[in-house]
C-alpha cells in the first residue's frame, strides 16, 4: 500500500520477535552509512544513534544530554547514587532504580544528567535518555512512545516495533538482558509512566527524576530512593562563587547569603542571578540584593500559594527585566511554542526575526539560563521557565500580537513538513495535493532539504513539536492548519510507521477538516489513516476508510487511482482475491488513461503481489516486471527495488535461476545505494538461496554471511536464524519468505 507495506509480527513468551513466514520487511530502516563498519540514525527524539561494527554489529546508544557546567555540592547524593551502582553490580537483584524526587528547580536532572556522565565509562553498552515531560503545560509522554524511541535506538526497524506496549515492553526487556546499559528517565509524573521501561534482569540501572515520590517503585519495583533536599547554604554560596568568583562572594558574605535566601537555595534561581552577577562584575552584591528584596511589590502576575513558580518568579522576574528588549522579546514569544524543544528556525518564525538575528538572540537568553541547548541546534525551557515565559507573553504582549507569533510557527510547521513531503515523494505524486492558498508561501526559514535521508531526520526530529503543533492549531482556531499538517506528514508516517503518532494526528486531522468542511483534507486524511490501520493488521477498518477516501475522492472530481490500489492491497490480505483484483485493474486502467505513472506501478506491483500469495508465481511475473519499469522510469527507487524483488521472487519459485539471480543482483545494488538496509538483507539471503541452487556455495555462504551480519544488526530474530540453519547445512531449499508485501 503506497510505498510501503507493513509485516506482521508477535512477541514470543521470550520476548523475542516472530514473523510471520508470509509477511516481509516493510518500511525503509531509518538508518544510513556513514563509513566502513559503522552506520548512524536519530530515534523519534532526534537523538544520533550510533550501530558499531564488529560481532553483531549491537547498538550503543548514547543518548545523555550535554554534562552540567559547575555543577556544585550534592556529596551526599552523590555518594548514595555511586552506593547504588556498586550494588547494581554485586546484589542479586532484579534491577536498581534510583528515584530522584524533589521540588521543581532542586536541581534533579542537574544531579542525574552530571552523575550519569561521571559513571558513563561503566557501562560499555551504552545510555539511553528520555525527557518523560511529566510536569508541564504538555502532554506527558507515553509509555509506549517511549518504548518506541528506546527500541529505535536499539536498532530495531520502525516496522518491526509491536503495536502493544506490552509487547514493546517484552522486546525492550530481551534486548536489554544482561547489558551494562545506564537509562535515565527524566521527569517522570508516575509510577506507571516509567513501570514499562524497567528492565527485567540484571545489567541495565535505571535513574528516575520526578518532583513525585514515586512510592510505587520502592514498593513494588526494588527501588531506591535519594531524596533530593535544597543546596545548603555553604553549596549554594559555593554554586556562586564558581559562577561569580569565591573572592567577590567572600568581599560581600552577608549579601550573598541573602541572595542565596532569595533564590531560596534552588540551583536554577542561583544559576540565573550568577550570570547576571558574572555580565556585571562592578555591580555591588549588596546593591542586587536590595532589588532582590523589593521585587515582591513590583510582581504584574500575583502567585496563588500554591503555585509551584512562587519560590523562583522573584528571581524571574528581576531577570527578565534585566534583558535587553530584543532578548526579552525572544524569551517570552518562544514560551508560545506548544512542542518540548524547539529549532532555531521554529524561534525564529515565533518572533519574524532572521534566522542568523535569532540564532544571535537564542544564545543572549541562553548564556543567562533562561533556556537551555541540551544537543546543537535545539532549545527546550525548564519547567518553571516555560510557564513563566508563557505568563510574560501574555502581560507584554497583545492578544494580536501572540495570535500573529502562534500563527507565524503554525505555517512553518506546515510548509516545512510541506518541503520534507516533497523531497520523500519520489516522481508524479501518487494525489493530487495542492496546498490551500491561504497558507501563502513558505516562509524564508522554512527548511531546504536535498535528499531522503536530511528529510526523515529532520521530521524524526521535530515529530513531536508537529503533533503537538496539529493540538495547538485547533486551540487557536486553525483547523485548516489541524487538519492539512498530517496530511503533508504522511510520506514520512509511510516511512517510519509511528503508529500512535500516525492515528492520533490523522485524527485530530479528520475532526478538524470536518469543522472547516474541507473535502479534499477529509479524503486524504481517511486514506492517510486507512494506510495506518493496514499497516497494523486492522484491516476492516483500513477498508473502511479507504472506501470514505475514494467517496471522498469522485466527489471532488479525481479518480482516485491509489485509493483503488490500496482497496485491492487490504482486499488480498483479507483474502478477498476477486475483489482485489477488480480493484487493482481499475486502478490499472484509471492510471493508464490519467498517466498517473506512480499509481500505474503500484497497481502492477500490487497485482504481482496478490498473484504470488495465491502461489501464481509465472502469472505474478509480467506484472512484476512491468512495474519495475515504470519505477525505473518515473525514478521512484524504493518502489523499484520491491518490484525487482517481487520478480526474482516469481522465478525463484519456478526455479528459473539465472533470471531470479539477475534481479536480485540489481535490487541489492539498488537497496545499497537508497539505504533501505531491511530489503538488502532479504536480498543477500535469498541471494543466497539461489546461488546454493546452482551450486555456488561459496558465493551462496558469502551471501549468507552477510545476510545474517544485516540481520543481527537489525535485530531481526527470525531472518538471523533462517540464515544460521542455512549456514549450518542447507537442509530445505528455497525457505526464504515473500518479499515485504
Amino acid at each position: 500500500m503506497g510505498q510501503a507495506q507493513h509485516a506482521k509480527w508477535a512477541i514470543s513468551g521470550k520476548g523475542e520477535l516472530v514473523r510471520d513466514p508470509l509477511s516481509g520487511d516493510g518500511a525503509r530502516n531509518q538508518v544510513s552509512g556513514v563509513g566502513a563498519g559503522a552506520v548512524q540514525g536519530r530515534d523519534f527524539q532526534g537523538n544520533t544513534i550510533h550501530l558499531h561494527s564488529g560481532g553483531a554489529q549491537t547498538p550503543r546508544p548514547r543518548q545523555l544530554p550535554r554534562d552540567v557546567s559547575c555543577f556544585t555540592g550534592r556529596r551526599r547524593d552523590m555518594s548514595a547514587l555511586d552506593s547504588l551502582l556498586d550494588e547494581s553490580t554485586s546484589r542479586s537483584v532484579t534491577m536498581i532504580v534510583s528515584a530522584i524526587a524533589g521540588a521543581a528547580g532542586v536541581g534533579k536532572t542537574a544531579l542525574a544528567v552530571h552523575w550519569a556522565h561521571r559513571v558513563r565509562d561503566r557501562f560499555p553498552d551504552g545510555d539511553l535518555y528520555v525527557n518523560l515531560q511529566g510536569y508541564g503545560p504538555g502532554r506527558p509522554l507515553l509509555p509506549g512512545d517511549v518504548l518506541d524511541g528506546f527500541l529505535t535506538a536499539l536498532g530495531t526497524a520502525p516496522e518491526r516495533i509491536p503495536r502493544e506496549v506490552e509487547s514493546r515492553a517484552a522486546m525492550f526487556r530481551t534486548l536489554v538482558d544482561g547489558r551494562r546499559m545506564l537509562i535515565v528517565l527524566d521527569n517522570a509524573n508516575s509510577a506507571e509512566q516509567v513501570r514499562p521501561m524497567l528492565p527485567g534482569s540484571r545489567g541495565p540501572l535505571v535513574v528516575i527524576t520526578s518532583r513525585s515520590r514515586l512510592a510505587g517503585l520502592v514498593a513494588r519495583d526494588d527501588a531506591f530512593r535519594v531524596h533530593l533536599d535544597l543546596l545548603a547554604p555553604d553549596e549554594a554560596s559555593m554554586l556562586l562563587g564558581k559562577i561569580v568568583g569565591p573572592d567577590r562572594i567572600a568581599a560581600e558574605s552577608e549579601a550573598a547569603i541573602r541572595i542565596a535566601q532569595f533564590c531560596a537555595h534552588l540551583p536554577l534561581a542561583l544559576r540565573i542571578t550568577a550570570e547576571y552577577l558574572a555580565a556585571h562584575p562592578r555591580r555591588p552584591l549588596a546593591e542586587l540584593a536590595q532589588t532582590l528584596a523589593g521585587e515582591d511589590n513590583r510582581l504584574d502576575v500575583l502567585a496563588a500559594g500554591d503555585d509551584e513558580t512562587t519560590a523562583v518568579r522573584n528571581v524571574f522576574s528581576w531577570s527578565y527585566r534585566a534583558l535587553r528588549p530584543e532578548l526579552a522579546r525572544t524569551f517570552r514569544l518562544s514560551g508560545l511554542h506548544a512542542g518540548p524543544d524547539m529549532s532555531i528556525d521554529a524561534i525564529a518564525a515565533l518572533t519574524g526575526t532572521g534566522t542568523v538575528a535569532t540564532r544571535r538572540l537564542v544564545d543572549g537568553v541562553a548564556a543567562v539560563h533562561l533556556i537551555e541547548e541540551p544537543a546543537d541546534g535545539r532549545y527546550r525551557f525548564h519547567d518553571l521557565l516555560r510557564v513563566y515565559a508563557g505568563e510574560r507573553a501574555i502581560a507584554d504582549e497583545s492578544g494580536a500580537a501572540r495570535k500573529e507569533a502562534v500563527e507565524r510557527v503554525l505555517l512553518w510547521y506546515l510548509h516545512a513538513t510541506s518541503a520534507a513531503r516533497t523531497v520523500l515523494t519520489v516522481g508524479r505524486p501518487r494525489t493530487p495535493l495542492m496546498l490551500p492558498s491561504e497558507f501563502g508561501l513558505p516562509p524564508a526559514s522554512a527548511p531546504v532539504f536535498t535528499g531522503h535521508r536530511e528529510a526523515l531526520a529532520w521530521c524524526d526530529a521535530e515529530l513531536a513539536n508537529i503533533e503537538a503543533a496539529i493540538g495547538q492549531a485547533a486551540e487557536e482556531g486553525r483547523d485548516d492548519v489541524a487538519c492539512w499538517l498530517p496530511v503533508v506528514l504522511q510520506p514520512y508516517f509511510q516511512r517510519r510507521n509511528p503508529f500512535r503518532a500516525w492515528v492520533a494526528t490523522h485524527t485530530a486531522g479528520l475532526d478538524a477538516a470536518r469543522s472547516v468542511n474541507d473535502a479534499q483534507a477529509e479524503a486524504e486524511l481517511n486514506r492517510g489513516i486507512g494506510g495506518a490501520y493496514y499497516y497494523q493488521g486492522r484491516f476492516e477498518e483500513s477498508y473502511e476508510h479507504q472506501r470514505r477516501a475514494l467517496d471522498g475522492y469522485r466527489a471532488l472530481g479525481w479518480d482516485g487511482e491509489i485509493i483503488l490500489v490500496n482497496l485491492g492491497s487490504v482486499c488480498a490480505a483479507l483474502e478477498r482475491y476477486d475483489e482485489s483484483f477488480v480493484h487493482l485493474r481499475e486502478a490499472l486502467g484509471l492510471s493508464r488513461r490519467t498517466g498517473h505513472r506512480n499509481a500505474e506501478g503500484f497497481a502492477l506491483q500490487s497485482m504481482g503481489a496478490t498473484c504470488q500469495r495465491l502461489n501464481r508465481f509465472e502469472e505474478s511475473v509480467p506484472y512484476c516486471r512491468d512495474a519495475a519499469e515504470v519505477f525505473r522510469e518515473t525514478g521512484d527507487r524504493f518502489g523499484f527495488g520491491i518490484a525487482l524483488a517481487r520478480l526474482a521472487y516469481a522465478f525463484l519459485r519456478q526455479r528459473k535461476m539465472p533470471e531470479s539471480i539477475d534481479c536480485l543482483r540489481q535490487a541489492l545494488g539498488n537497496s545499497r545505494d537508497i539505504g533501505d538496509h531491511p530489503g538488502e538483507a532479504w536480498l543477500l539471503e535469498t541471494l543466497g538461496t539461489a546461488t546454493y541452487e546452482i551450486g555456488q556455495k561459496e558465493s551462496a555462504l558469502e551471501n549468507w554471511r552477510d545476510a545474517l551480519r544485516l540481520y543481527e544488526r537489525l535485530l531481526d530474530n527470525d531472518g538471523a536464524a533462517r540464515v544460521r540453519t542455512q549456514l549450518s547445512g542447507p537442509a530445505v531449499p528455497l525457505t526464504t519468505p515473500l518479499p515485504r508485501l
